[in-house]
């Protein structure tokens, strides 16, 4: 299987807020494939702040003029879903983002190759993150770690590639570090990638760009 375009659909951490050189982990992976393959494109496709239900709502509108009658599409997301805003509670209960993701990885993988990538764990003492509409957002790693345990199992179910980072990345002093020098939820470029790292060596992604092997030819 040899895929030509990525759509990459997500929030913050999906494009990349923080990182000095506007690569985020998506960046990093596609300029890898690229390297002998002129005709690789990629879309990120991530918006800061956006939680499953917002998600939800456009990803089918901006993926199919951009995939056309091919490609892929590689989600992230639940990072906001657990953020909790002053006096509203979280934003999304778990319930609802359950739903949400049921319903777009299930449509997703059903009109193409998808996989699926968890959230990232944020730095415990990480400081109250702040939207252009004036609310602020308290994030938790209990609740994320909660979140991405009922991902993992909806994956599953649905038969979709899940790759848990959240679990690889929670002790990790390399990811800690990154989300120090960045603002505590959005790591710097080097937290990228490592992030960009792990999914590369994955191998429902490096399926994705295999050549296909040719068969003998039979003999007469």
């Amino acid at each position: 299987m040899t895929v030509s375009k990525v759509c990459f659909i997500g929030d913050g951490t999906t494009f990349g807020c923080g990182d000095e050189t506007l690569l985020g982990w998506p960046g990093r992976l596609c300029s890898r494939v690229r390297r002998g393959r002129s005709e690789f494109a990629c879309y990120n496709l991530g918006i800061r702040l956006e939680t499953s239900s917002d998600i939800a709502v456009r990803w089918q509108t901006e993926a199919g003029p951009r995939l056309g009658n091919g490609g892929a599409l590689v989600f992230q997301f639940g990072l906001n879903d657990m953020a909790a805003v002053e006096s509203r509670g979280i934003r999304v209960p778990m319930t609802e983002s359950l739903a949400s993701a049921e319903a777009m990885i299930g449509e997703a993988s059903a009109w193409r190759p998808t996989l699926w990538i968890s959230p990232l764990p944020v730095l415990p003492e990480c400081h109250p993150m702040h939207s252009n509409k004036n609310s602020v957002f308290h994030y938790r790693n209990d609740r994320i770690a909660g979140l991405n345990e009922a991902y993992a199992d909806l994956a599953e179910k649905l038969g979709v590639p899940y790759l848990d980072l959240y679990q690889r990345l929670a002790f990790e002093r390399e990811w800690e570090e990154a989300l120090v020098r960045g603002d505590g939820v959005h790591p710097d470029g080097e937290g990228y990638a490592l992030v960009a790292r792990q999914i590369d060596q994955w191998l429902p992604w490096r399926q994705w760009f295999e050549a296909p092997v040719r068969k003998a030819a039979m003999a007469r």
